[in-house]
């Protein structure tokens, strides 16, 4: 082992928390989105950025009325004062907010607003429709978590029980990371050890061998080589725990079979976890369509908030 990388890998800047965005849309979930982005600002000392996207020109809802009728006023306007109007009623004064106001397609222009408020954070809830039209078109969070150019932030909501906005009134006993030994999957470390340091809280570091089939049904061959890598996680999991993350931050680590999406989700139950932290591929376009990404289908499917790195 080379200790010169190592202790490069151990020593990584810890990833600041000075710039919050958080899109709202004038629901009860971005509402308490803006909540949690609150209490975030406060612990943080941090910046909020609130930001609406209108529709599109010419779709329902849209502006595109008072420029057919020839008027001269910003069509953004009446978003402008009621973003203003929500900023009074949900930003203490003591907290500095900026308001932004697009017209457009959602996700692109939360990214691109991100990307030039140079955001450390997108805080977004989804609705957490379980449909199947949002199987296969997505919702704005998970196009969001593809396309954002920094750490996402996904509250869940649910048809019952509303949006978990509340977890940061409570404490996070732990924090579940995920691994699948990429170079890809350390982009999340520092920020996993860097919640779990501010809240005290546990690291849970979860490899999940994925099952190609249900263990009745399943080939013995198959079987044999799912134990046979789960075996072998074992052995290199703890140490690639001692490499990549500091010695003294309490760590348990897990390896595990099954579908991954629910593996991750249901170890995250089972540990009372405050928070998932994953990397994500970023797979966009025809790859994004053929294998999608882990990262999206556990924001679709976990019980609580999921933070996404890229």
């Amino acid at each position: 082992m080379n200790p010169n990388k190592k202790q490069k890998t151990k020593t990584q800047p810890t990833p600041k928390l000075r710039r919050i965005l958080v899109p709202v849309d004038f629901s009860d979930a971005s509402g308490k989105a803006v909540t949690a982005a609150v209490a975030l600002a406060k612990r943080f000392s941090a910046r909020l950025a609130l930001v609406h996207v209108t529709p599109p020109k010419g779709r329902p809802g849209s502006h595109g009325a008072f420029e057919l009728a020839g008027m001269t006023t910003d069509p953004r306007r009446p978003a402008r004062e009621k973003l203003a109007g929500f900023a009074r009623d949900n930003v203490p004064e003591e907290i500095e907010v900026t308001r932004l106001v697009e017209s457009g397609v959602a996700y692109k222009h939360i990214a691109s607003a991100a990307s030039d408020w140079e955001a450390d954070l997108i805080l977004i809830a989804t609705h957490g429709s379980g449909s199947l039209a949002h199987a296969f078109l997505g919702s704005t969070a998970e196009r969001v978590v593809r396309h954002a150019p920094c750490p996402v932030l996904v509250l869940r909501g649910r048809k019952k029980g509303g949006t978990n906005s509340a977890f940061l009134s409570s404490p996070i006993r732990s924090v579940l990371l995920t691994t699948d030994f990429s170079e890809n999957s350390l982009t999340a470390f520092p920020h996993a050890v860097a919640w779990a340091r501010e809240f005290g809280a546990k690291l849970v570091l979860l490899y999940v061998v994925p099952e190609h089939l249900p263990s009745e049904l399943s080939h013995i061959g198959i079987v044999l080589q799912e134990k046979r890598i789960a075996q072998e996680a074992r052995t290199k999991l703890p140490e690639f725990a001692r490499k990549h993350l500091p010695a003294d931050l309490a760590v348990e680590t897990r390896v595990l079979i099954g579908p991954t999406e629910h593996t991750i989700c249901e170890t995250a139950r089972e540990v009372d976890a405050g928070l998932i932290v994953m990397g994500s591929h970023g797979h966009t376009g025809i790859k994004h369509l053929l294998i999608g990404s882990t990262a999206e289908r556990v924001v679709w499917q976990a019980s609580g908030p999921v933070l996404v790195v890229r």
